[in-house]
């Protein structure tokens, strides 16, 4: 996934793959409603973003940002989730940017990052790079740019595609945070017959400064 030298510091685009019943809509009532107040509850008692899926191995993820945090939620069992959560300074989350994002110039992006290198190449696992590629360049730099590349850094992400007769859509949510910093990303595409080659982005991306990291997954 590393970019050539001189050529582009933002992540190529991979082919995504697309789970059965694994949407954000369909998973999000099969937690049980105690666990919805928790998650809610956890990040301040409003849930600004959030999503829930199902992996082919069965396991359950959910994450939830809100005023004061940030929860992921884990399957640890048949019933039982282990909540991991992400605390946040005072009324430090902020939206970065909204809406259509930026179009970058060629050569402002290949100079983002010294030689080249993608923001992050040592830092994210090839599933999010290659997730991060299919966004516009405006906003993996958003996203990626105030961390550095280190190896501690706690993320994670989703995307899913809905097709239908006049119009797709892509959507993906994600987060990144270490000790001090957190930033989120929420957005869609939408591709239609008259936007093909050039389809509408919708693009929010958020900051909060860290108070309480998220513990280690164990």
């Amino acid at each position: 996934m590393s970019g050539e030298p001189g050529t582009s510091a933002i992540h190529a685009a991979a082919s995504l793959s697309y789970g059965p019943d694994a949407s954000r809509d369909a998973c999000w009532p099969w937690l049980r409603k105690s666990l919805r107040q928790q998650i809610t509850e956890n990040v301040g008692g409003q849930i600004v973003e959030w999503w829930a899926t199902r992996y082919v191995n069965r396991s359950f993820v959910a994450v939830a940002l809100g005023p004061a945090g940030l929860c992921h939620a884990d399957s640890a069992g048949k019933r039982d989730y282990r909540l991991r959560t992400v605390r946040f300074a005072p009324e430090s989350l902020w939206v970065m940017t909204s809406g259509s994002p930026v179009s970058l110039p060629e050569a402002s992006v290949t100079g983002i990052a010294s030689g080249g290198v993608p923001l992050l190449a040592n830092s994210l696992p090839d599933d999010f790079r290659g997730m991060l590629g299919n966004l516009p360049a405006s906003t993996q730099i958003t996203l990626q740019e105030l961390f550095g590349q280190e190896p501690g850094l706690t993320h994670s992400h989703y995307y899913e595609l809905t097709t239908l007769p006049a119009q797709t859509t892509w959507r993906f949510l994600c987060y990144i945070a270490d000790d001090s910093t957190l930033t989120f990303g929420s957005g869609t595409k939408v591709t239609t017959p008259a936007t093909e080659g050039a389809p509408e982005w919708d693009v929010t991306c958020y900051r909060a400064t860290v108070i309480e990291p998220m513990p280690l997954p164990g």
